[in-house]
């Protein structure tokens, strides 16, 4: 039941996002007839293949999810998903896609993130490669540090091997709880830190932190309504980072981290 409620709350997200494309439509900023294409890149395309993006076990490096790019014109939005699918279509067919799909759901976002690039309403909506993953690790670290009182727990919401580590460093793990999806890592220690499971175990997680920071995945798998909600029950405030979450987080009005990101 409450999956459900989640569902239907993001549902209704995506819709108001389609909307407000119906509208830019009307204001003569966007045709139906336009071209929008999408495709999952390769793990070099997406995170490069330098030591820094071996580094880790990466989802994406490990074939567990892939980075879908959408192209609008000269624009390129992204979305991470664990259901790839090339697509081309116009506008009008974007409009259209099934968002309650978890494939066509995840075009949906990565073109979302494509046209309000374009439209300048977004910016940074295209993943950081290499070095710039380390880089963007120790300045969420950093920032976290900044923010958090010197006792101050934080909860990342989604596995980000490079976050729980550069965070775990900087604070101490004892302060970091982390949270996921995958039953592959849930129950496993990265950087002495527990993956908790993030469907049975966020709320007891979020209750104990005071500052968290979400994936922008959470918007292709129509989780983030059921994430904002634990969060606000407990006021406890977050941020979403990630590509995936360049607009959504805009429309929803939540702070997003993505420094590194094109």
């Amino acid at each position: 039941m409450k999956h459900l409620k989640g569902m239907r709350r993001m549902d209704k997200f995506y819709k108001e996002c389609k909307k407000w494309v119906e509208e830019k439509i009307g204001e003569n900023l966007i045709s139906r007839d336009e071209k929008i294409t999408a495709r999952p890149l390769f793990p070099g395309e997406a995170i490069g293949e330098g030591e820094a993006a071996r580094r880790h076990d990466y989802p994406l490096r490990k074939g567990k999810e892939y980075l879908l790019e959408a192209r609008f014109r000269q624009s390129r939005g992204q979305a991470f998903t664990d259901e790839p699918k090339s697509w081309q279509g116009t506008v009008e067919s974007f409009l259209g896609l099934d968002t309650g799909e978890n494939e066509e759901r995840a075009i949906f976002v990565a073109a979302f993130n494509a046209i309000t690039g374009d439209l300048g309403v977004v910016t940074n909506t295209v993943h950081c490669r290499n070095e710039s993953m380390e880089e963007c690790a120790q300045k969420m670290a950093r920032h976290l540090s900044e923010r958090l009182d010197e006792d101050g727990k934080i909860i990342i919401v989604g596995y980000q091997p490079a976050f729980i580590e550069a965070v775990s460093k900087m604070l101490g793990g004892e302060r970091v709880r982390v949270v996921d999806l995958d039953k592959e890592n849930i129950g496993r220690i990265v950087h002495g830190i527990t993956i908790a499971d993030g469907e049975t175990d966020i709320e007891t997680m979020v209750k104990d932190v005071s500052f968290g920071v979400v994936t922008g995945s959470s918007f292709v798998n129509a989780t983030y309504s059921e994430v904002e909600r634990t969060f606000q029950k407990f006021n406890v405030p977050f941020l979403v980072f990630g590509t995936s979450g360049a607009a959504p987080a805009v429309f929803r009005g939540v702070e997003r981290w993505c420094p590194e990101s094109k």
